[in-house]
């Protein structure tokens, strides 16, 4: 007789296939109930260990012994000649339930594969993506926007320490607050296949957070949770969210999913709860006092916790707005920003958020050599603060105009909701002569809730080398129209722009008057100038526009209408008293528009 035959006799089968009914259903409530009772991830794993361990216990328990009616005695094999009984209609039944749940395990199992497959195999890597929307505000008084916010931006900034996982940007994720999207329309605008949605309650000094990562493909949960903390617990909170995140997406994606290093944060509620408070002030600036409001929150999170890093890298980024928007407080905020990276570097040496602040102070001081190093010691760690992309324009600066476009086109691309990201990247193009790429650019750039001033100017200059006089009037109209302060130059130019001679005349005139000579209006004064012919106006306008050091305008240097002027004698010396052409010779690259002639002459074309 044979073995099976002999199992069938005993009964084991049956045993079995009963056990594994029982288990599975088991396994099914312990998974449902996990997610509300708050179990411990390892939860499933032990109790599937358990159930193995119980199936070789119950099959031996069926093959050593038998129930009859006198009770369990000790199995006997089947006498030679015997002959087996028939399946019973219990046993096929069984067997059909088995093979049934078999198969519903196999599709749970597999659809999260088979739902992320399409965007695996995408040569763009696009399944390695994911983004951060803002979690909402369900608190009683609904007043903690600004923490569920800053959760949120903490979650974004965690996850984009794995190094493999591509995260949408914060202004792009935050586009979408306070908006009804599909996810599925979220997911295709940003690019990203995953999503990371949830909510955060606070009351008292209690915390309900829910997080929920989401397939953006179908709007299919591959992932949720629910966290009860105290607000003292708010730190490892972040890194339990995270965690999951990742390890979902290690599962599903077949990739190494662990966070790099948490960079170092305070240790206190009430420090973190403003330090979040300035984040508000900073990234919902609804006038320019905000911006100081921000950095006067900042600095009093470091007047209590010196060793919070983070808060000198956001502190660094309210200057230029400051700077840009109080010029009368320039010196009193430059001042302010060196003391700030003095205790930065004094106290957290290590920290890349102090070479941040650092290499934003020295692109000030025009320490070339010095800003470049410190942003290289801060890595990535700007584009996680700042919607300024400083190591790109600072390139920009230096006359690298291909090499920051190449820098700029990742930015959009993590980021391509951000209208200061496609502004930069538009005007690195078109400073690179890629007229072409930098027209698409603008297209796409049209499509987005606003568009900045510069980005309109870049598309003028375009079109003045055009010759298209249609297309230059439909752009110097948008130009106009989207420029958060009109000047009345540049009607005066619109009306006249095909005439040179009057055009100069107004622009020469306007160079001479005193409410012209802030560096933003000189900078204007030197497009037009170089478009209409004056080189050296355009030199002396824009040595106007750079004696404040403002970091953001230097790139002006290499705007296409400036070639004349480059080829002056005035445009050498400029470049020199900038410390461009010491930085030039002592770094070996002089850029995309200069060029060294012997130890001691160059030109610049």
């Amino acid at each position: 007789m044979g073995f099976l035959a002999e199992l069938q006799r005993r009964r084991v089968i049956r045993v079995g296939a009963a056990y594994l009914i029982v288990a599975w259903l088991v396994l099914q409530v312990v998974n449902n109930i996990a997610q509300p009772l708050s179990l411990p991830p390892w939860t499933a794993r032990l109790v599937i260990v358990l159930l193995g361990v119980g199936l070789v216990v119950a099959l031996a328990v069926a093959w050593a012994f038998e129930l009859t009616p006198e009770g369990l005695k000790r199995a006997e094999p089947l006498p030679d000649g015997g002959r087996p009984s028939r399946p019973a209609a219990t046993d096929v039944v069984l067997a059909v339930a088995v093979v049934a749940l078999l198969g519903v395990s196999v599709v749970q199992i597999a659809r999260p594969r088979a739902l992320s497959a399409p965007a695996a195999t995408s040569p763009s890597g696009a399944a390695l993506s994911i983004a951060v929307l803002p979690f909402a505000d369900m608190s009683p008084e609904g007043d903690q926007e600004y923490f569920s916010d800053g959760l949120s931006e903490e979650l974004l900034n965690t996850l984009s320490r794995i190094p493999v996982l591509r995260v949408a940007g914060r202004t792009s994720s935050f586009a979408f607050k306070g908006r009804e999207t599909d996810l599925r329309d979220i997911g295709a605008e940003l690019g990203v296949a995953h999503i990371l949605e949830g909510s955060v309650r606070k009351s008292g000094d209690r915390l309900r957070i829910t997080a929920q990562l989401i397939n953006a493909a179908d709007g299919y949960h591959l992932w949720s949770q629910t966290y009860e903390r105290r607000l003292d617990d708010v730190f490892a909170v972040q890194e339990e969210i995270a965690r999951p995140v990742a390890d979902a997406l290690s599962i599903t994606l077949g990739v190494d999913g662990s966070p790099g290093a948490a960079t170092a944060r305070t240790a206190d509620v009430e420090v973190y709860d403003l330090y979040l408070r300035g984040l508000d002030f900073m990234r919902n600036a609804t006038g320019p006092r905000d911006f100081i409001r921000a950095a006067d929150a900042f600095r009093g999170v470091l007047a209590f916790d010196p060793m919070f890093a983070r808060a000198y890298a956001v502190l660094a980024s309210t200057f230029v707005p400051v700077v840009v928007l109080f010029p009368e407080r320039a010196a009193q905020t430059t001042t302010e920003l060196e003391e700030d990276v003095a205790r930065a570097l004094a106290s957290v040496p290590d920290a890349p958020e102090a070479h941040f602040a650092n290499a934003i102070l020295q692109f000030q001081r025009r320490n070339w050599r010095e800003a470049e190093a410190a942003f290289a010691r801060a890595g990535g760690y700007g584009a996680a603060v700042d919607t300024i992309p400083y190591p790109a324009v600072l390139q920009l600066t230096l006359g690298r105009a291909r090499r920051a476009a190449e820098a700029l086109s990742i930015l959009a691309r993590n980021d391509p909701l951000a209208p200061d990201a496609t502004t930069w990247l538009q005007q690195a193009l078109t400073i690179a002569g890629l007229r072409d790429e930098a027209e698409a650019e603008y297209r796409r750039a049209t499509t987005l809730a606003r568009v900045a001033p510069p980005t309109e100017h870049m598309a003028l200059m375009r079109a003045w080398n055009g010759g298209d006089d249609a297309l230059i009037r439909e752009r110097f109209d948008r130009y106009i129209r989207t420029q958060t302060v009109t000047l009345p130059l540049d009607a005066q130019v619109r009306e006249v722009y095909d005439d040179p001679v009057r055009a100069l005349e107004l622009v020469r005139e306007a160079a001479a008057r005193p409410e012209m000579q802030d560096a933003t209006r000189q900078v204007l004064i030197a497009i037009y100038a170089g478009h209409y012919g004056d080189p050296d106006l355009v030199v002396t306008a824009l040595r106007r526009a750079l004696r404040d050091r403002n970091g953001l305008l230097h790139h002006a240097l290499w705007f296409p209408d400036m070639v004349a002027a480059r080829r002056t004698g005035a445009f050498k010396a400029l470049v020199r008293d900038l410390g461009l052409v010491d930085y030039w010779r002592a770094a070996g690259d002089w850029g995309d528009f200069c060029r060294p002639l012997g130890a001691d002459d160059f030109e610049c074309r």
